[in-house]
């Protein structure tokens, strides 16, 4: 989703540049982040 991707470059610039490397990491790395990230589009809500 592009309109996604803007919203992180926005909030996490890194994390598009992370997630190139790896994804699992990013993941854990969102996680920590959710708490100051707002619910764009919430991947993994639960």
């Amino acid at each position: 989703h592009p309109k996604f991707r803007e919203a992180i470059q926005n909030t996490f610039p890194w994390l598009l540049t992370c997630c190139q490397f790896n994804e699992k990491e990013c993941e854990d790395a969102n996680d920590a982040e959710a708490d100051v990230a707002p619910s764009e589009g919430g991947g993994g809500g639960g």
